[in-house]
């Protein structure tokens, strides 16, 4: 069976929206079409395209900010911007903001399938590489002296990392690069006593299911039973102590070893 591509078309004009969406669908293509930029925006949280069809020019948010914001939740995605008010600057600002083409009202038929074409034959590698998601295991191994200055450094590589699941919201990506911060700057401070010339480990393991992540010191480590009781929502306004609750709160389980110098944390992703 032929692959079966996902179109959204953005424009407030009506006419030319119902236009575009009956010449995508005489072409073989899905085509879903929002008369507005928040409207597309929402569509795009609940459902999956392969490339974006968008005007420039329309009242309350224009296409370079649905372009601006589509890069960020969806930067795999080819975006084709379409403008009948253009200028030369449109056309490159709508470049510079990660558009992977741009039309000119009005303009030929074959034109705009044209540039619809290359931007799915463009995309296609990373949706083929969509359907090896539930056979994906991804782990990495990260080990840095004891500096304070590279922790969110570590931590957006794991959340990055944690993404390519395709599974992962943004909440749950908050939660993860917070648990990671505060485990990674205890074990930099309270393990390694900022000792640079003593390393912390960081692994990340992850699959479709589920997330793991230990951080290990090469300090002597502590009494893990002399805490305070992490699930006590008192200890997150302690210094001490705090960052195993904010641990505790975004993640399923954490775990010390008997020594106390390395710590797992980890999230099902099945519900995600």
């Amino acid at each position: 069976m032929a692959e079966k591509f996902r179109l959204l078309v953005v424009d407030d004009e009506e006419t030319l929206r119902q236009f575009l969406v009956e010449l995508f669908v005489r072409e073989g293509y899905e085509v879903s079409a929002c008369g507005s930029a928040r409207e597309a925006l929402s569509r795009l949280d609940q459902t999956s395209f392969d490339l974006l069809v968008s005007d420039i020019k329309m009242p309350e948010m224009d296409g370079l900010e649905l372009l601006r914001r589509v890069r960020v939740a969806h930067p795999e995605m080819p975006v084709v911007m379409m403008t009948g008010h253009g200028t030369v600057e449109n056309a490159i600002q709508a470049l510079n903001l990660g558009a992977f083409n741009f039309i000119r009202k009005p303009f030929a038929i074959d034109e705009i399938l044209k540039v619809v074409q290359k931007g799915l034959e463009v995309s296609r590698p990373y949706r083929m590489g969509r359907g090896l998601l539930p056979f994906l295991r991804v782990q990495s191994l990260i080990k840095i002296p004891s500096r304070l200055s590279l922790v969110h450094a570590v931590s957006f590589q794991i959340v990055e990392t944690a993404a390519l699941v395709g599974r992962f919201r943004n909440r749950s990506k908050l939660g993860l690069r917070l648990a990671v911060e505060e485990l990674l700057t205890n074990a930099i401070i309270h393990g390694n006593h900022r000792d640079e010339s003593k390393e912390v480990t960081i692994q990340e393991t992850i699959d479709q299911n589920k997330i793991q992540v230990t951080i290990m010191d090469q300090g002597e480590g502590f009494d893990t039973r002399s805490l305070p009781d992490p699930t006590d929502p008192d200890n997150l306004f302690k210094s001490h102590g705090r960052g195993i609750f904010l641990a505790r709160f975004y993640m399923d389980e954490v775990v010390f070893n008997e020594k106390g110098n390395m710590v797992t944390i980890s999230k099902n992703l099945s519900d995600e």
